[in-house]
């Protein structure tokens, strides 16, 4: 484990694929995220990750950046931290569905209070994801995310 992401080689997932290095499904291939990271190192590893599967992702490190990539370009799913310097991922989620409410959000973090996922989930987040996790279920809550109704 490293980063908060575990990777379990050669277990196949729902969808019978191997988790890690597989593309997503077809309605999924070169779907825009932006991922809201201020770990580097986490940050670094997870746009890798996704862009080797076939996601268009681009990473920001923090949320005041977020807010700029969001009021220029357009995200089929935002996937964001909450606990970040200058402004927190909760500030985020409340501007994104003030400002754009059609975005999709999905919450990635090592905080497991069910208050906060309770919080997130009144701000419109399609998934919250707690860290440490497998990269196969990554995948997985970003595929029900692109799903889930707006």
């Amino acid at each position: 484990m490293k980063n908060g992401l575990r990777h379990e080689v050669n277990r196949p997932n729902d969808h019978g694929r191997p988790p890690g290095g597989v593309p997503p499904l077809p309605s999924f291939q070169g779907k825009k995220l932006l991922l809201v990271e201020d770990d580097l190192c986490m940050r670094e590893i997870t746009e890798l990750f996704l862009n080797e599967n076939g996601y268009a992702c681009i990473s920001t490190e923090n949320a005041v950046r977020a807010i700029d990539r969001l009021q220029n370009d357009q995200f089929d799913l935002v996937i964001t931290d909450l606990h970040m310097p200058e402004m927190d991922g909760m500030e985020l989620l409340a501007w994104i569905k003030r400002r754009l409410p059609k975005t999709k959000v999905m919450v990635m973090t090592g905080d497991a209070d069910l208050g906060l996922r309770h919080q997130a989930h009144q701000h419109g987040v399609t998934n919250y994801l707690v860290k440490p996790f497998t990269l196969e279920k990554f995948l997985q809550e970003i595929e029900g995310s692109l799903t889930a109704a707006s």
